[in-house]
C-alpha cells in the first residue's frame, strides 16, 4: 500500500499568538488531508487485478497472445469423424531453461510448504510471480476436500465459494530457500451462489489488513455471478467486479460483527 507523506512545518520564533495560529494549522491540515493519504492508489487497486495469474490463451494484444510459456505440438484431424489424433511435441524434450527452472522450484518450494497444514492441503491453485528484486512470491488457493478422513469438518458445500485456506509465500531468487509462509485470511468464509435481488452485491469481511487479496479478485474472476462482490476492511468497503476491477468505496461504517454472505 502506498502512503503518502505529509511534511509538516512549523513557525519558528514567532509571538505567541502567532505560534497558537500556527499550531491551530499544523492540526487542521492533516485532518483534511488524511482522508486523502490513506485512500489506496489507483496502481495500488490495479495491482490486484494484475497481481493473480490470468487464462493467458484468453489474453491477446494488438500484436497477438501475450508473452507466456507455450507448448507446441502437433496432431491429425478428421473432419468427417471430428476426431483428433495423438498429439505429438514438435520438439523434442531438452533442459529447460534456468528462469523456467527457478520458477518450477518456486512452486514446489510453495506447495510443500502448505500441503501439511491443517488448513490447507492439495489440490492447490497457484499462481507466481517474479519480484523487480528477482525474488518469487506464490500465492496459493487450497482447494483440499475437508471432508477426507474421519471427523473432519464439512467442505465447502454445493454453489458457494469459500474465501479463506490461501497464502502468500515468499521464496529466494534462486527457487529453492523459503522467505515466509503466511495465511492470507484469517479464517474461511463460505459465501454462496445462489439467486439474489438484481444488483444485490455478495460480501465477506476480512479481520486485518487494508485491502483485498488478489486471491479475492482471482475467486470472482472464476465465479463472475459473485459479482458485485464486496470486500470490508477494518477500516475500508471495496467492491470487486466481475471483469476483477477493485474499486474504493471509503470507510468501513458497518459494525465489525456484519456476516459474510449477501449484502444486505
Amino acid at each position: 500500500m502506498h502512503l503518502a507523506r505529509t511534511a509538516r512545518h512549523g513557525p519558528a520564533q514567532r509571538a505567541a499568538a502567532g505560534l497558537i495560529l500556527g499550531v491551530f494549522c499544523l492540526i487542521g491540515r492533516p485532518g483534511s488531508a488524511r482522508a486523502q493519504d490513506i485512500r489506496p492508489s489507483d496502481e495500488t487497486l490495479r495491482s490486484l487485478q494484475e497481481r493473480f495469474l490470468k487464462d493467458l490463451a484468453k489474453e491477446t494484444t494488438p500484436t497477438g497472445p501475450k508473452k507466456g510459456m507455450v507448448l507446441i505440438a502437433e496432431t491429425t484431424f478428421s473432419p468427417d469423424a471430428g476426431q483428433v489424433g495423438d498429439l505429438t511435441i514438435m520438439e523434442p524434450p531438452h533442459t529447460a531453461p534456468a528462469a523456467a527452472q527457478s520458477y518450477a522450484r518456486a512452486l514446489e518450494q510453495a506447495e510443500s510448504a502448505t500441503v501439511s497444514r491443517p488448513d490447507a492441503g492439495d489440490p492447490f491453485e497457484d499462481a507466481v510471480v517474479r519480484e523487480k528484486d528477482a525474488t518469487f512470491t506464490v500465492y496459493l488457493i487450497s482447494h483440499h476436500d475437508e471432508n477426507a478422513g474421519a471427523g473432519a469438518r464439512a467442505g465447502p458445500p454445493a454453489g458457494s465459494v469459500r474465501f479463506g485456506r490461501d497464502f502468500v509465500i515468499r521464496v529466494a531468487a534462486s527457487g529453492r530457500q523459503m522467505l515466509s509462509v503466511e495465511p492470507l485470511h484469517s479464517n474461511a468464509t463460505m459465501v454462496p451462489l445462489g439467486t439474489r435481488a438484481a444488483g444485490q452485491p455478495t460480501l465477506h469481511v476480512h479481520e486485518k489488513g487494508d485491502l483485498p487479496f488478489p486471491t479475492d479478485v482471482a475467486l470472482v474472476l472464476r465465479n463472475r455471478a459473485l459479482a458485485p462482490h464486496l470486500v470490508l476492511t477494518p477500516r475500508f468497503m471495496f467492491r470487486i467486479d466481475a471483469e476483477g476491477a477493485v474499486t474504493w468505496l471509503g470507510p468501513n461504517t458497518l459494525p465489525q460483527t456484519s456476516r459474510s454472505g449477501d449484502a444486505p
